[in-house]
């Protein structure tokens, strides 16, 4: 409850009495000359003046009179009055018990003497004088209130409302009665009550601000509270708009009322109404310039406003009144993260911290500007600290989890949500984080349980509602399912497609409102899916055409975060090797990327822009770019890279094969491909303009296994045994082929099929499992699951495998360069979509055709046959060992990426000129 200010008696309650001594008795004082006049003349003239209001003059009076006849008490007690009035009741006091000890009999004596007391901080001593008043004879209303004033400071409530309710029995009129009863009733919590008696009060005083101020207390209290029965205190009204009446009309009566103007921004803040609330706290702060804690809380309303410049000046002229206000550092410091201003947002929260070390808040936002900085260590030293303080602090486990997430501690991550959502159970963002996580693991049926249970908190949230739909499993027991589920996905799309998506939402979106990555592995065309998902967002985007640059043509190259080591792999080499005087090549990434990148891609001719790894710092960055080409290395594998082609930040943009297939986006111009890896229809299964390269369009490094490798035991795999190696992601073993493996383990007796867990954890090898057991029961325990191994440990196992497996639909692309690298053989069988002709492009490269199979029982055939015939292997691996090299540090790529770009870049200038796109 509000602190409360108990209404000080006024002049009235200050009660006199006749003078007794003689008014014809010659008395000698000063006013302008030395005059001669009575005792009573100049008694009278101090009166006067006390009446006036010049106590400074009436007390020269007072005191002459009690030097030249001590012995008469009304001079004291009118001392004593003077001094109460000038606010020195220590000695009102002395003055006071002069007069009581003259005249014992006086009551008006002891009253007064009790509001010294009162004022002095004693209400014991007060109490006792205003019970003598009254045993006295001294029966007034001033003299009740001033004893119920005094009993409530010592906390006797009963005997404080009795006094008050004598006080009214005597005068019902009694205006500051009826206040201070309410007061009273206020800060016992008996709000009706109060209320009535503010009512009362205002009938009586219309014009008594403090009365009104305290009405709008009462009505604030009740608006706060779900059990009073609030008709009765204000039938039909809303208790905080009458509160926000009551402290106007006291803001009328009393413009300087700070109080009023506080209280009224506490109730304009609940209503919503922050911009009234912001122009209080500004007149407030014209009365009080020097108000650190207004300035303070006027930065709060602004900041809610997004107002976050004007905030930050508030919270810098508090700091500058207030050098120790860690709230105002703390404050300061969050709103510097949003702003991307990391290094002094940092500075400020360390200071809040220095002091006030266990400042909760401050650690959390020191962690959150730490994580932004991706000192993901350091983060979560900062979350762990705010839960060592408030282990209740749902908001923290969640952003624990969000970093923890970013560190692919995905267990752990999810173990953060959890905890959030036990803390917090209507937490939506935690429940669609942890539906993120579980999405991510493959657990797809928990993951649609958090979207929905967020969604039943946001109903209207259309992130969640997408994601929903969005989901897809990553295991299929049989390809009708995986038709059921893409003919169902399809026609939730189009339904979909009636949602209004404004333009704030791609900001908001998580990966999964993108296209699943899931659906690249079922072995059909992804075109119609992807460009419904294109169809739902066909109006979240500006039309505006970029106009490029005005000197050398600039190509920018997006890499998006966790990203950049497929990259640099992929590609990285080859802008390394590219004509410095054709283009200035520039790659966009996360602030953390461009440190990974900057120690891998050397070339001084290679601009790279380091971004925070915010959606909208992004688009600024590349829009301020100005680029005339704009190469995505991945679409959809984010939602940062799935949404930024739509706003055609560049003149052309292209991608490429950095995901396999079509990114079905408008805007996105061209995928460049190569004629070694696409069939003869690939044309129709991409929205963009496909450009066929004459080599593949990397430029690969040859990969070597350790200095001491591991052997195959080291895996648990014996001598004995036949070694059959899928090192690819679970999600590409599809249903169909169960049956193949399923055939190489019939007739190769000694063979073990190994693959490794995904890195999300072991879910997905649970259901391979699962669907194992049911497709092949026979040989199913001959498939091997080891857990997700280090690169070099990986290396190990390619290199002592016996054969390598391209799975089916979707083969290897950088695992079967490595394979090629240590001349090991790989079966495949091509599909029809370039994701699952990878392998054979690098064949035709290389000339051979060995272990390029036609139908399933082909590709049965020859890796059994190499599995089990150690000489035809030999001689295979003889074969790749001679042609392989052609595949690594190809030039050829180099001068085919700097044709197309310049294609490109031309059709970009022709752009710009014409104005089309």
């Amino acid at each position: 409850m509000a602190f409360q200010v108990d209404q000080a008696s006024d002049a009235s309650s200050l009660h006199r009495v006749a003078v007794n001594c003689s008014e014809r008795e010659p008395f000698i004082t000063h006013f302008e000359t030395a005059l001669l006049v009575t005792f009573g003349d100049a008694l009278q003239r101090a009166r006067q003046l006390l009446g006036a209001g010049d106590l400074a003059q009436a007390e020269v009076i007072y005191r002459r009179l009690v030097e030249a006849v001590p012995q008469a008490a009304e001079p004291w007690h009118e001392l004593g009055i003077a001094q109460l009035q000038a606010g020195r009741p220590e000695a009102a006091v002395e003055c006071l018990r002069q007069a009581v000890t003259l005249e014992p009999g006086a009551p008006a004596y002891h009253s007064n003497l009790g509001v010294a007391y009162r004022m002095l901080g004693r209400p014991e001593e007060a109490i006792g004088s205003f019970e003598r008043a009254l045993k006295l004879g001294q029966t007034t209303a001033e003299l009740f209130n001033n004893l119920a004033l005094a009993l409530k400071d010592t906390g006797e409530t009963d005997a404080a409302l009795r006094a008050f309710d004598d006080a009214l029995r005597i005068r019902p009129r009694y205006a500051n009665g009826h206040f201070n009863r309410g007061n009273l009733l206020l800060e016992v919590g008996q709000l009706e009550a109060a209320a009535a008696c503010y009512q009362r009060a205002i009938e009586l005083q219309p014009n008594d601000a403090a009365a009104h101020c305290r009405l709008g207390m009462v009505y604030c209290e009740l608006g706060q509270s779900d059990e009073l029965p609030l008709a009765a205190v204000l039938p039909n009204h809303d208790n905080l708009a009458a509160a926000a009446a009551c402290f106007r009309r006291a803001l009328e009566l009393d413009p300087n009322d700070t109080a009023a103007h506080r209280y009224l921004v506490a109730v304009l803040e609940r209503q919503g109404n922050f911009v009234e609330a912001a122009a209080c706290w500004r007149r407030v702060l014209k009365l009080m310039p020097d108000f650190a804690e207004g300035h303070y809380s006027l930065g709060a309303l602004l900041a809610t406003q997004g107002q976050l410049d004007e905030a930050a000046a508030c919270w810098r002229r508090a700091l500058e009144l207030k050098p120790d206000f860690a709230e105002a550092y703390n404050n300061l410091g969050a709103l510097l993260s949003e702003q991307n201003e990391l290094e002094e947002a940092a500075a400020c929260c360390r200071r809040a911290l220095k002091l006030k070390p266990d400042f909760a808040e401050a650690h959390g936002n020191l962690g959150g500007v730490l994580a932004k900085q991706e000192k993901f260590d350091e983060a979560i030293e900062c979350y762990r600290r705010v839960l060592e303080l408030k282990p209740d602090f749902a908001e923290m486990h969640n952003n624990l989890g969000a970093v923890w997430e970013k560190l692919g501690q995905f267990e752990e991550a999810a173990a953060c949500c959890r905890r959030a959502l036990k803390l917090k159970p209507d937490f939506s963002e935690a429940t669609g984080n942890l539906g993120v996580l579980l999405a991510q693991q493959g657990q797809t049926a928990e993951a649609k349980e958090c979207y929905l249970q967020a969604l039943a908190f946001q109903p209207t949230n259309n992130v969640w509602r997408l994601s929903v739909l969005s989901l897809c499993p990553s295991v299929f027991g049989s390809n009708e399912e995986i038709d059921h589920y893409r003919q169902r996905l399809l026609s939730d799309l189009e339904a979909f497609s009636n949602t209004e998506l404004g333009a704030e939402f791609p900001a908001l979106a998580t990966a999964g409102c993108t296209p699943s990555f899931n659906l690249q592995y079922h072995g059909r065309d992804d075109r119609p899916i992807r460009e419904a998902y294109a169809r739902l967002f066909r109006n979240c985007f500006p039309k505006e055409l970029p106009t490029g640059s005005s000197g050398r043509p600039r190509i920018g190259f997006v890499v998006t975060n966790r990203h950049e080591k497929a990259f640099v792999k992929s590609i990285g080499a080859v802008l390394e090797r590219m004509d410095p005087s054709l283009f200035e090549l520039v790659i966009i990434a996360s602030d953390r990327g461009i440190g990974m990148l900057r120690s891998e891609i050397r070339s001084q001719g290679i601009n790279l822009l380091g971004v925070p790894n915010q959606f909208d710092q992004f688009v600024d960055a590349i829009r301020a770019a100005r680029l005339d080409l704009l190469y995505y290395w991945e679409v959809a594998t984010d939602s940062t890279n799935y949404f930024l082609p739509f706003y055609r930040l560049a003149p052309v943009q292209c991608t490429s094969w950095g995901i396999q297939a079509t990114s079905g986006i408008p805007q996105l111009d061209y995928y460049l491909s190569s004629e070694l890896i696409e069939p003869e229809d690939a044309r129709s299964q991409y929205t963009e303009n496909l450009i066929l390269a004459r080599t593949l369009l990397t430029y690969q490094r040859r990969v070597s296994v350790p200095d001491s490798p591991k052997p195959r035991e080291y895996f648990g795999i014996g001598p004995e045994r036949h070694l059959y190696l899928c090192a690819q992601q679970l999600r590409k073993f599809h249903p169909d082929f169960d049956p193949i493996l399923a055939g190489i383990l019939r007739r190769d007796a000694k063979g073990v099929v190994v693959a490794a867990e995904d890195r999300h954890g072991p879910f997905i090898a649970s259901q391979l499992r699962r669907r194992f057991a049911a497709t092949m029961p026979d040989v199913a325990d001959r498939i091997i699951f080891l857990p997700c191994q280090p690169n070099s440990d990986y290396l190990s196992l390619v290199a002592a495998a016996d054969v390598l497996l391209d799975p089916l639909h979707y083969g290897g692309v950088n695992s079967s360069y490595d394979g090629f690298s240590l001349n090991q053989p790989i079966v495949t069988l091509p599909s029809q979509f370039q994701r699952g002709r990878y392998t054979l492009a690098c064949y035709k490269k290389m000339g051979l055709a060995d272990c390029v199979a036609s139908d399933p029982e082909q590709y049965i055939d020859i890796a059994v046959a190499l599995g089990t015939d150690a000489g035809l292997r030999s001689v295979v691996v003889e074969k790749i060992r001679r042609a392989s090299p052609v595949l690594f540090d190809d030039i050829e790529a180099v001068r085919e990426h700097e044709r197309i770009f310049s294609a490109l870049i031309d059709e970009a200038r022709s752009v710009r000129r014409t104005g089309t796109s």
